[in-house]
C-alpha cells in the first residue's frame, strides 16, 4: 500500500545530525554572582518540571519566557538546558511529555531555539543508533543502547505536531523494517529492537488525536510488520521462573501489537483513556507550520551481528548479547494469587506505565534515592489511567503497578540487566520514605514468592534469598512474617527443601555479616537460633576426618571445635606447629631466605620425629601449609592474599614434592580451606579464589568438590556460597572454553546428571513413572526414605536447568555430547530425558 506521506518526504529541507544552528551568544560573557545563580534557579526548576501543583499547562507557559531568555544567554547557559533536557528524556521518560509541550510552545514563540534542540537531540539520537554496532565508547554510556534508542523515538513521537510526520514514520518504518530482518538470523535481539518501538507507537497520538494520516500510516506499518516479523519460541522453558504446567506465555511484543491495533481502530478517542483529555487539540496550532524533515542513519544486522559477536567471544554479558524476551514473573503471580489485591489499570494503559516504571529504574540505577523519587512521583503523570475514580485507590493501583514491576525485574530471567542489589534498595527506600503506603504492597509480593519456593527456578530463589537478607540486615533483623517459622518448623527434616535451605542459608548470611552476632541471636525465634550452630562440616564430620589422619590406637583427639592443628596441646609436635606459625609471621613480613628454609625444615621435622603417629604424613603436610595460611591470614581477606602471596611460591615448591597426586592434592588443599574456614558461608569462597590465582589450586578441583557429599549432603544444592560460586567458577572459564575442548562444562554437566541418577534408584523410580511437583508432597507428613530424595532430585534439575540458560553459548555447540552422556551414565527415565533433552534444544535457539 502506497504511504499518504510518501509524496511529502523529499530530500530538500533536511534537518540532519551533523548540522549546526548556533545562536548568537557571547561566550566570554561576564557572570556575577546574580546570572549564574538565575541560570542554576531555572535548571532546577526545569529538572522538577510536573512535580508542582500547577496543572501541566500552567507550568509550561509560566517556563516559556525564561526558558528562551535563559536559553539566548550564553554558550553556557544552552549547553547546561541542552544536557538537562538530554538527561530528563533518558533518565525520567515520564517527564517527556512536559518536556515535549514546551518545546511545542518554544516553535511557536523562537523557532530558532527550536531548531537548535531539535538538531542537538539528533546528535544524540544518532550516536546511540551508532554504539548498537560499535563497541568504542560503549562503557561511556550506563543504560542499555537499544533502551535509549526507544527513549529517543518517544520523544521524537510526543514533538511529531512540530516535525515532518513523513520523517517520524520514515523512522519507524526503518527500525521496523532492522527488527524483521534481524529476525532471520538473531530472534532475541529482534525482539528487543522491535520493542525500542512497538511501544512508542501511543506516544505519536499524544498531541495528535485527530491526525487521520497519521492513524492510517501506523495501521498500515503494523500490518506490515505482522506480515514480515513472525514471533517465534514464545514458551522457552529454560525463561520459566517456576514450573507450572499447561501455562501459555505470549511473547510481549504479541501482546503489545493487539493493544496496538485495539487503540488505532474505530477512531482515535480510545486514547483518551491513556493521555490527558486538554492536549487533544494541540496539533491544530501547528497545522500550517512548514516542518522541517530530519534524517538518521541507521545501523544494518551485518554491522550489529559483527558487534555482538565481538561482545560475545570477550565478554559475554554485553549490552545486547543476552537481552532475549523473559518470561515475567508478574504472569506467574496474576494468574496464581487471585485472593490479593491485582492493579486495576486499564489494560491499554499497561503498555504505558510499566514501560515507564523499567525504563526509569534501568536509567536511575546509579541514584536510588533519586529513583524512588521518580516512582513515587509517578502518580502525577498518570493520573487518568485508572478505572477507579477515587484519587487515593487510584494512587495505590499506581503504586501497586511500580512495586510488581520492581520486584519482577528483581527476579527477572535470565538474568537482570544491572545488579540486583538496586532493586533492593529502591524498595527499601520505598518502606523509609512511606512504610504504611509500601510495606503492605512488598510483604503481598515477597510472600507469593515465599509460597511458591518449591516451584521457582533456582535463580529466582537466589535472587529471593539475597534482597530477603538485605532487608533484615537493614531493618534490624525484624521479621514480622510467622510463616516464615511455621515453613522452618514443618520442612526442616527436608534439607533439599527449598524453603528449608533457604532459612539456613539466610540466617548464616545474617550471622556472617553482622558485628554484632549476639543482636543476632536474640533477635531470633529459638528455631532460628539453632541454625547459628550449623557449619559446612559438621562437628562429627570433622572429627572423624582429623582423626583418621592419625595412628593413636584408641586414643582419639577432640577436634569437634576446631579445624587446625596448632591448639591441640596433647600432640607430641604441638611446639613445632606454633614455631610454624611464628615462622609464617616472619617470612610474610621480611621475606627472607632463612625463614624460608625454615619453614620447610620445621614441616620435615614433624615427619622425622614423630613418624609412627600419622598414617600418611604426606596429607597431613597439606593440611598444615594450607590451613596455616589462613590462620595467618585470618584479620581480613587483605590480610589473607597477602599471605598467599607472599607464600604461594615457597608452598608450592613443597607441594610440587608431595608423593599424592595432583587432582587429589588440590582437592586436599580445597578441603582444608573449607575446613578451616568452616563457620563462615562466604570467606571460604573468596578465600578460594585467592589460592586459584596462586595456582595451589584449579578450577575443574574446585567443580569436583562442590559435587563432593558433606555430611550426606550436596552443598551445591542448599548452600547459598556454593550455589553462588559454582556458576561464577564456570563464567570464569569461559574465554578459554574451546581451548580445554570445554570440559570443565561437560564435567559439572556430568557430575550434575550423575546425582540425578542416583537419585532416582535411590527412590527406585521406574523409567516411565512421573516425578510429582514439590507443591503435591505433604512435608507434614512423617518422613519417608524417599522423600528427601525427591528434593533432591528436583534442586539437581533446577541447577541443571540454570547452568543451561546461563551458558547457552557453550551447550549448544557441545550439545551432542550432552545427549551421548545421558547414555553413558545409563540414565533411562523418560521424564528426565525428554526435559533434559528440551532445554539442550533450546541452548540452540537463543543465539
Amino acid at each position: 500500500m502506497e504511504s499518504v506521506l510518501g509524496k511529502y518526504h523529499s530530500s530538500s529541507n533536511v534537518m540532519l545530525p551533523g548540522q549546526e544552528y548556533p545562536l548568537n551568544q557571547n561566550e566570554n560573557i561576564s557572570y556575577n554572582r546574580s546570572i549564574r545563580t538565575r541560570i542554576e534557579l531555572f535548571i532546577h526548576i526545569l529538572r522538577n518540571l510536573g512535580e508542582s501543583y500547577y496543572s501541566f499547562v500552567e507550568e509550561c507557559d509560566n517556563l516559556r519566557d525564561s526558558f528562551t531568555r535563559e536559553f539566548a544567554q550564553s554558550a553556557y547557559s544552552s549547553r547546561l538546558i541542552l544536557k538537562t533536557i538530554r538527561s530528563l528524556i533518558i533518565e525520567q521518560p515520564n517527564k517527556q511529555p512536559y518536556i515535549a509541550f514546551l518545546l511545542i510552545h518554544i516553535e511557536e514563540d523562537n523557532i530558532h531555539i527550536s531548531n537548535t534542540i531539535i538538531e542537538y537531540l539528533l546528535r544524540e539520537f544518532q550516536q546511540q543508533l551508532d554504539l548498537t554496532s560499535n563497541n568504542n565508547e560503549i562503557d561511556k554510556f550506563g543504560a542499555e543502547t537499544w533502551t535509549n534508542v526507544k527513549m529517543y523515538t518517544r520523544f521524537f513521537s510526543l514533538i511529531s505536531p512540530i516535525i515532518n510526520l513523513g520523517s517520524i514514520i520514515f523512522h519507524y518504518k526503518n527500525i521496523l523494517k532492522l527488527a524483521c530482518e534481524m529476525n532471520k538470523k538473531n530472534v532475541i535481539l529482534a525482539n528487543l529492537i522491535l520493542e525500542s518501538v512497538l511501544k512508542n507507537i501511543p506516544f505519536l497520538f499524544y498531541f495528535n488525536r485527530q491526525n487521520k494520516i497519521l492513524q492510517f500510516e501506523i495501521i498500515n506499518l503494523i500490518n506490515v510488520m505482522e506480515v514480515d516479523f513472525t514471533t517465534k519460541h514464545n514458551n522457552l522453558g529454560l525463561v520459566r521462573p517456576y514450573y507450572y504446567e499447561n501455562l501459555e506465555i505470549c511473547n510481549e511484543n504479541q501482546v503489545t501489537v493487539s493493544q496496538m491495533k485495539k487503540l488505532l481502530h474505530n477512531g482515535l478517542d480510545k486514547f483518551n483513556k491513556i493521555f490527558p483529555k486538554w492536549t487533544i487539540t494541540i496539533s491544530d496550532l501547528f497545522s500550517k507550520n512548514i516542518k522541517k524533515q530530519w534524517k538518521l542513519q541507521y545501523p544494518t544486522v551485518k554491522r550489529i551481528l559483527t558487534f555482538k559477536e565481538i561482545e560475545t567471544n570477550h565478554s559475554w554479558t554485553g549490552i545486547i548479547t543476552d537481552s532475549y524476551p523473559y518470561q515475567d514473573y508478574k504472569i506467574q503471580f496474576e494468574r496464581t494469587s487471585g485472593h490479593l489485591n491485582k492493579s486495576e489499570i486499564e489494560t491499554s494503559s499497561k503498555l504505558i506505565v510499566p514501560d515507564n516504571i523499567t525504563d526509569v529504574m534501568h536509567n536511575l540505577e546509579f541514584n536510588k534515592i533519586e529513583g524512588c523519587k521518580t516512582l513515587m512521583q509517578l502518580y502525577n503523570y498518570f493520573q487518568n489511567i485508572c478505572s477507579d475514580s477515587n484519587q487515593d485507590k487510584s494512587k495505590k493501583n499506581v503504586y501497586y503497578t511500580v512495586i510488581q514491576t520492581i520486584v519482577s525485574m528483581l527476579l527477572r530471567l535470565p538474568y537482570s540487566i544491572i545488579p540486583t542489589l538496586y532493586y533492593s534498595l529502591v524498595l527499601q527506600e520505598f518502606c523509609r520514605q512511606s512504610p504504611k503506603q509500601f510495606s503492605t504492597i512488598i510483604g503481598k509480593h515477597f510472600r507469593f514468592i515465599h509460597m511458591n519456593l518449591c516451584t521457582s527456578d533456582c535463580k529466582t530463589t537466589l535472587e529471593y534469598e539475597k534482597s530477603h537478607r538485605f532487608q533484615l540486615i537493614n531493618f534490624d533483623y525484624k521479621c514480622k512474617c510467622e510463616q516464615l517459622i511455621v515453613d522452618y518448623t514443618t520442612c526442616h527434616l527436608y534439607p533439599y527443601n527449598s524453603k528449608t535451605f533457604l532459612h539456613v542459608n539466610i540466617i548464616k548470611g545474617l550471622a556472617s555479616s553482622t558485628p554484632n552476632l549476639q543482636e543476632l541471636k536474640m533477635s531470633l525465634s529459638l528455631i532460628f537460633q539453632n541454625i547459628l550452630r550449623n557449619k559446612y562440616f559438621d562437628n562429627y564430620s570433622m572429627a572423624l576426618y582429623m582423626n583418621h589422619q592419625f595412628n593413636h590406637g584408641n586414643n582419639s583427639f577432640n577436634f569437634e571445635d576446631v579445624g587446625l592443628l596448632c591448639p591441640q596441646d596433647s600432640f607430641p609436635f604441638h611446639e613445632t606447629i606454633l614455631r610454624i606459625l611464628h615462622c609464617t609471621h616472619v617470612y610474610n613480613n621480611d621475606g627472607s631466605k632463612s625463614n624460608r628454609n625454615e619453614l620447610v625444615h620445621l614441616v620435615s621435622n614433624i615427619e622425622t620425629n614423630n613418624s609412627g603417629f600419622f598414617k600418611n604424613f604426606e596429607v597431613l603436610r597439606v593440611i598444615i601449609l594450607i590451613q596455616y595460611i589462613c590462620h595467618s591470614g585470618r584479620r581480613s581477606l587483605s590480610n589473607a592474599n597477602n599471605y598467599i602471596e607472599v607464600l604461594g611460591d615457597r608452598v608450592f615448591e613443597i607441594l610440587e614434592k608431595v608423593k599424592i597426586k595432583s587432582s587429589n592434592l588440590q582437592f586436599i588443599v580445597t578441603g582444608s580451606i573449607i575446613r578451616y574456614w568452616n563457620k563462615n558461608t562466604s570467606t571460604r569462597f573468596l578465600l578460594l579464589n585467592s589460592f586459584k590465582q596462586s595456582d595451589l589450586i584449579s578450577d575443574l578441583v574446585v567443580i569436583e568438590f562442590s559435587f563432593y557429599d558433606v555430611n550426606q549432603e550436596l552443598k551445591l544444592l542448599i548452600s547459598y556460597g556454593a550455589r553462588e560460586y559454582f556458576p561464577e567458577t564456570l563464567d570464569e572459564n569461559i574465554q578459554c572454553a574451546a581451548d580445554s575442548k570445554y570440559y570443565i562444562f561437560l564435567r559439572s554437566y556430568k557430575l550434575a546428571m550423575k546425582i540425578i541418577s542416583d537419585s532416582l534408584n535411590e527412590m527406585e523410580i521406574k523409567d516411565d513413572t512421573i516425578i510429582a511437583h514439590p507443591e503435591l508432597f505433604d512435608a507434614e507428613d512423617a518422613p519417608n526414605d524417599y522423600a528427601n530424595d525427591k528434593w533432591k532430585y528436583l534442586e539437581d534439575v533446577k541447577l541443571i536447568k540454570c547452568v543451561f540458560r546461563k551458558f547457552y553459548c557453550i551447550y549448544r555447540k557441545i550439545s551432542g555430547i550432552l545427549f551421548s552422556i545421558l547414555l553413558q551414565i545409563n540414565l533411562m527415565h523418560f521424564q528426565t530425558i525428554e526435559g533434559i533433552a528440551a532445554w539442550i534444544k533450546e541452548c540452540q535457539i537463543l543465539s
